[in-house]
This record gives C-alpha cells, sequence and structure tokens, in this order.
C-alpha cells in the first residue's frame, strides 16, 4: 500500500470553479444525452423510465418532484401520465 501525502494548496480546483465547469460540460452534452442513451442503452432506457414510474405508482393528479432530472425526460412522462411535476436540475 503506499501512502501519499496531502495534496497542497492549490492543487486542487476551487470549489466555485469546479461547479462553473461541471455545469458547463452538462450544458454542452445536455442536446445530445438523450439520443446518445437511447442508442447506448439500445433503446431500453425507455422502458427503464416506465418500470420505475411504475414501481412508484406515478399516475394522473398526482405530484412529482424530480430532483436532478437532466433533460427531464423522466419528468416528461410522469406529465405524460397526468401527474403534476416539478423538475430541478443544477446545470
Amino acid at each position: 500500500m503506499a501512502l501519499t501525502s496531502p495534496p497542497s494548496p492549490g492543487a486542487l480546483p476551487a470549489p466555485e470553479h469546479k461547479r462553473r465547469h461541471v455545469r458547463a460540460m452538462f450544458h454542452r452534452i445536455a442536446p445530445r444525452y438523450d439520443l446518445l442513451n437511447r442508442v447506448l442503452s439500445l433503446g431500453l432506457d425507455r422502458g427503464w423510465r416506465r418500470l420505475a414510474l411504475d414501481a412508484i405508482g406515478v399516475g394522473p393528479h398526482d405530484r412529482v418532484l424530480d430532483l436532478a432530472c437532466g433533460t427531464g425526460d423522466l419528468a416528461d412522462l410522469a406529465a405524460a401520465r397526468g401527474a403534476r411535476v416539478v423538475g430541478a436540475d443544477f446545470a
């Protein structure tokens, strides 16, 4: 087992710089994310979202809070079932 010293001050990005970097990265990939997800999962991602909503019984007039909702695809599906949906994402 190798022991390492803690990083020196300034070796790690400042928290705000890191937050801005992560937000910018997700902002850049968001337009293609759903398509890439669909292709890489061979279309199974749609079924996974339906199963998630089925598992918790989302239906008309339910209230759904989707935190870290990303592109909002799960929130959209819940709304299509008649649920009242709020989605929030830091990006």
